[in-house]
């Protein structure tokens, strides 16, 4: 693996966990290294720890090709099967269009070639923690109309701003009932959440993406870009753009 840069990464926060499927203990190292300061990394050498693992507490998943005890790509499909809001990064020594093809089509949302670098790794974690769908209620959503609007609302306005008397109106809520009916299902309060959201968000557009700024500033619903970058500040440390420069290094 390529050498760690030494500078200091952005940090997502210390609720966050990745899971690396891997028999190579230098993938491990390198995963920890370049996401210590972000991510509480698992590791699991097999595919048969990985499937004892519990994939609902993770956030991404780093799956190799190939490992002892079987193909990466059926843990990859499993853990699509078994947690579809986990998403699955694929790890490879040998890249091609219709292996990169396979994991996609089994759910992987990503795929990491060997030998890779910390900013690599950082690189594709963070795009895929912002392709993360919104995380799963702590509720059967198959089972509750109510639930699933709800759920369906946020996925499509996570990137361009949660406004909550638009909730309201668009599901026939009151406030006082909603946000009831939120804490119950999601176990967090509706302003705790749409806030870890918007952080997760702007850290994505910010890695990911060459946005202005002010752009994301827009996106997450915040138009003044001085808001924007105080309120950033206050949640991480440090600036947006100084947080833009840490995670491309």
């Amino acid at each position: 693996m390529a050498g760690h840069t030494g500078k200091r990464k952005p940090h997502i926060g210390p609720s966050f966990r990745i899971l690396v499927v891997d028999d190579d203990p230098a993938v491990h190292e390198a995963v920890r290294d370049a996401l210590r300061s972000d991510f509480a990394v698992v590791s699991c050498a097999t595919a048969a720890e990985a499937m004892h693992a519990d994939a609902r507490g993770f956030d991404v998943a780093i799956v190799d090709y190939r490992l002892p005890d079987g193909p990466g790509l059926d843990v990859v499909k499993r853990l699509a099967a078994a947690t579809p809001r986990v998403p699955s990064v694929f790890v490879t020594g040998f890249g091609t269009f219709a292996l990169a093809r396979e994991a996609l089509e089994r759910g992987a949302v990503a795929l990491l070639e060997k030998p890779f670098s910390a900013a690599d790794v950082v690189k594709t974690v963070y795009r895929a923690v912002g392709e993360r769908p919104v995380p799963a209620p702590q509720a059967d959503i198959a089972r509750d109309d109510r639930l699933r609007a709800v759920v369906s609302f946020l996925e499509a306005r996570i990137y361009t701003g949660v406004r909550e008397k638009e909730l309201l109106a668009e599901l026939g809520f009151s406030r006082t009932a909603f946000h009831r009916f939120f804490t119950e299902r999601f176990g967090v309060s509706f302003r705790e959440y749409v806030g870890t959201e918007r952080l997760r968000a702007a850290k994505y557009l910010l890695a990911a993406t060459r946005l202005p700024v002010s752009e994301i500033a827009s996106r997450m619903g915040l138009l003044n870009p001085g808001y924007f970058a105080a309120w950033f500040r206050r949640q991480t440390g440090m600036p947006p753009l100084q947080y833009r420069t840490d995670a491309s290094a």
